[in-house]
C-alpha cells in the first residue's frame, strides 16, 4: 500500500515538487564551500543596464570589456551570450579576441531546431565553442557534457584554461552533468560589466582567472539554485557551478531513476511486513529511526559527491507509518466493534440482547419525544414453550428459539425496526413511527410466517405448531411521561392475550 501510494505520488509529480526542498536541506546540512578561487564572474547585471542602456548591446562593448580584461591578465574569457548575427562591431570585437587568444563562445542548441552558432567572423576568433543549453531547470538543473560533439561551454572553458597552463585533466562523462554547488550564488567572486569598463576594479583582482560574462539581471535566464532557492540566480551560475565542478573534479552522481524506484519499492514491500510484526511504539519508534538514518545517510553521501534521493525513500517511510497507522486503528475499530457487537448480542438466537433494548428503548423515546413521533412496542412469547422443552429436549428448544427469532427479524421490512431477546422465550420489538393498525399488521405477518415454517408441537394445546402470543401498545411520548408505561401496557396486553387462549395479539392505543 505504501509502495503504491509512493509510486502515484511519483507519478503524480508530488516528489518532483518536493525533491527541490529536501535537495535544498542536504545542502543547507552540508554547509557552504568556497567556490574555484579561478573562477570570476561578470555580471551584467541592472547597474549595467541602468549605464549602458537596454540589452543587447552593441558589440564594442564587449571589445572593450576583452581589451579591459586583456590588461588584467585574465586568463581565460568565456561569454554566455549569444553572437549568431552579424553587426557592424563585428570587426572591433573579433580584433579584441584574437589580441587575447582564450575567448570562448556560446552556441545554443534546441530540440528539432537548428542550432544557433556564433557568426563565422567570431567563431573563427574564438578559442572554442561550447553550447549553453541545459536538460532542464529542475533542481538541480543539469547540462549535457557534448552536442553533437559540441562540449557545454564550461566544459570547454575548463579545457581551454588548462591547455593555456598546460595540465589539461579530461574528465569522462557519459551523463548530464550535475554540478555540486559549492556555496550561494553571492559567495562566487563576482564584479558588474560596467566596473570593470570603467576600471574601478583592481587588475590583481582579476589576474590569472577564468572570466564568465553573462547575464545576472532579473527576468533574464533565471535559474533555481540548490543552496538557496528564494535567491535569484540565472544561466551563467549553473555554468559557473559546472566549471567549479569540472576543476575540482566533483561532479555529482546519483543512481539510476527508474532501479532506485523500484528498489525502494520492493523495500517498502519488506519495510511494511517487517513493522507489522511490530508494537505500534515500535513501528513508530523504527520509522523514526529510519528517516534520521536515511538523511544521515544522504548527508554524507553528499560530501562523497553523491546525491541520493530524499522524498522517495521519505515519503515511503511517512506512507508506510501512516498506512500502518491506519491498519492499525482500522483493526482496532473492527475488534471493538465485535467486542459491542458480542456484547449487545443474543449469543443463541443472534439477535440483540435485553441489555441492547434497554438502552435503545430509552434512546428511542426521547427521540420520539423530541419529534413527537409515535413509538410502538410489541412483546411476544412463544406458547406452551415449556412442554416443547419436555417434549423434544433443550437442544432442540434451542434451535425452535434460533428459528422463531429468524422468522421475527425476516418479518421487519425497515432498518428502524429492532427485534430482541428480552428473556427465555420472550421477544420484544421497537417500532419508532408506526400507527396501531401497522403494528397490528405486523403482528399478523408474522403469524402467517411462522404458520409456514410449520414448527411442530405435539403437545400444545391450542395447536399441533408453535405459535406466539403478542401483546402491542403505542404511544407518542412527553417528557413528562414514565418510559415504563409502553412496556408496562404492551405485557398487559400480552397478557390478556395468554387468558383469551393464546396464538393471538391484543394491542392498546396510549
Amino acid at each position: 500500500m505504501s509502495g503504491i501510494t509512493t509510486l502515484l505520488l511519483t507519478r503524480l509529480g508530488l516528489v518532483a515538487s518536493l525533491e527541490p526542498l529536501t535537495q535544498h536541506f542536504l545542502f543547507k546540512v552540508r554547509g557552504s564551500q568556497p567556490w574555484n578561487e579561478e573562477i570570476v564572474l561578470i555580471k551584467i547585471d541592472e547597474a549595467s543596464i541602468k549605464a549602458l542602456g537596454w540589452f543587447p548591446w552593441q558589440r564594442d562593448r564587449y571589445a572593450q570589456l576583452i581589451q579591459q580584461l586583456t590588461a588584467a591578465d585574465v586568463e581565460t574569457i568565456a561569454f554566455n551570450i549569444l553572437f549568431s548575427e552579424a553587426t557592424a562591431e563585428d570587426q572591433a570585437l573579433a580584433q579584441a579576441m584574437e589580441d587575447h587568444g582564450q575567448v570562448l563562445l556560446a552556441s545554443a542548441w534546441y530540440k528539432q531546431q537548428t542550432p544557433l552558432m556564433p557568426h563565422p567572423r567570431l567563431g573563427h576568433q574564438a578559442a572554442a565553442i561550447g553550447h549553453m543549453t541545459q536538460v532542464s531547470n529542475a533542481l538541480p538543473a543539469t547540462v549535457e557534457p557534448y552536442i553533437d560533439e559540441q562540449p557545454a561551454l564550461a566544459i570547454a572553458t575548463a579545457q581551454v584554461h588548462q591547455l593555456g597552463q598546460g595540465e589539461l585533466k579530461l574528465l569522462a562523462v557519459d551523463r548530464p552533468l550535475l554540478p555540486h554547488w559549492p556555496g550561494p550564488v553571492e559567495e562566487l567572486q563576482q564584479y558588474s560589466f560596467i566596473d570593470i569598463l570603467e576600471e574601478r576594479i583592481p587588475k590583481a583582482a582579476l589576474r590569472g582567472k577564468i572570466a564568465l560574462i553573462g547575464m545576472t539581471a532579473e527576468g533574464f535566464d533565471p535559474l533555481i539554485s540548490p543552496i538557496e532557492p528564494s535567491q535569484p540566480a540565472s544561466g551563467i551560475h549553473l555554468h559557473a557551478a559546472v566549471l567549479h565542478s569540472y576543476l575540482q573534479q566533483n561532479f555529482l552522481h546519483r543512481p539510476a531513476g527508474n532501479w532506485g524506484i523500484l528498489s525502494f519499492l520492493l523495500w517498502g514491500v519488506v519495510l511494511r511486513y517487517g513493522l507489522s510484526r511490530l508494537a505500534e511504539r515500535q513501528q513508530l519508534l523504527t520509522l523514526t529511526i529510519g528517516i534520521l538514518v536515511w538523511t544521515i545517510v544522504a548527508i554524507v553521501a553528499l560530501r562523497a559527491n553523491i546525491l541520493l534521493p530524499i522524498s522517495i525513500p521519505l515519503l515511503l517511510l511517512i506512507s508506510t507509518g501512516f498506512s500502518l497507522l491506519l491498519i492499525n486503528n482500522i483493526q482496532l475499530q473492527s475488534a471493538n466493534r465485535k467486542l459491542q457487537n458480542k456484547a449487545t448480542t443474543d449469543a443463541l438466537t443472534g439477535l440483540k440482547n435485553r441489555s441492547f433494548f434497554n438502552d435503545h428503548y430509552a434512546y428511542l423515546w426521547q427521540s420520539c419525544s423530541r419529534k413527537k413521533q409515535s413509538l410502538g412496542l410489541i412483546i411476544c412469547d412463544v406458547d406452551h414453550f415449556k412442554q416443547y422443552n419436555d417434549t423434544y429436549g433443550h437442544l432442540m428448544g434451542d434451535k425452535c428459539l434460533h428459528r422463531v427469532a429468524q422468522n421475527l427479524k425476516k418479518s421487519l421490512d425497515r432498518s428502524s425496526d429492532i427485534v430482541a431477546r428480552y428473556g427465555g422465550e420472550e421477544f420484544v420489538i421497537l417500532l419508532p413511527g408506526v400507527t396501531l393498525d401497522q403494528g397490528c399488521d405486523i403482528i399478523e405477518r408474522i403469524q402467517y410466517q411462522l404458520s409456514q415454517q410449520a414448527i411442530a408441537h405435539k403437545n400444545s394445546s391450542n395447536s399441533s405448531y408453535i405459535t406466539l402470543s403478542f401483546g402491542m401498545a403505542c404511544i407518542t411520548p412527553t417528557q413528562n411521561q414514565d418510559s415504563d408505561l409502553l412496556i408496562e401496557q404492551a405485557d398487559k396486553a400480552l397478557y390478556r392475550a395468554k387468558q383469551q387462549g393464546r396464538n393471538c395479539y391484543r394491542a392498546q392505543q396510549l
